[in-house]
């Protein structure tokens, strides 16, 4: 009989399952492990020798990808025993300098003492002008503009870390902090 046609229905326990896809999670790596990699790779100049010692969980999709990670180590190496000797082995990132500055306690007290203020007053506390307050913090700081931005990821964590809603139009906290 021509027409729509039937629709049938698989059962859950019927349906065949997929194979789940083994995910690849990234690993942050210190820069004294870095360091201890690249020096023994150096020291024995045998780069599978280094991949079994150092990684030897690492599926063989990604073997090509750790070697090619453990060569630019080796040519950054002045770099990373650089930053070791400074001090800062365990970091995983160098950043430059100002790169995610943040406001020091003092002055996100005062930006929160002002919010409450304005909220008692019944005055709403756009984005525009809790980022102006932060920027005029950064200035009573003695920090360079250029090194702080109250971005809205910075507004929305500095909101959630002192009990503010976010979206709040009136002006509420959640909590006094």
């Amino acid at each position: 009989m021509p027409g729509r046609p039937r629709v049938v229905r698989i059962r859950a326990s019927d349906a065949i399952a997929e194979p789940t896809r083994r995910s690849i999670r990234r690993e942050a790596v210190s820069y004294i492990r870095k360091l201890k990699i690249v020096v023994h790779y150096e020291t024995h100049n045998k780069l599978d020798e280094t991949m079994s010692l150092f990684f030897p969980d690492v599926p063989t999709s990604q073997i090509r990808v750790k070697k090619q990670l453990v060569m630019r180590w080796r040519r950054e190496r002045s770099k990373i025993a650089a930053i070791c000797e400074a001090g800062g082995g365990r970091k995983t990132n160098d950043r430059k300098v100002g790169m995610g500055a943040t406001l020091s306690v003092e002055a996100e007290r005062r930006i929160v003492d002002w919010m409450q203020e304005e909220h008692a007053a019944g005055h709403v506390v756009s984005a525009k002008r809790l980022t102006e307050r932060a920027m005029q913090a950064v200035k009573e700081d003695n920090l360079y503009p250029e090194c702080f931005k109250a971005s809205w990821t910075w507004r929305q964590s500095f909101l959630r870390r002192h009990g503010f809603t976010p979206k709040a139009q009136w002006g509420q906290s959640m909590q006094d902090t």
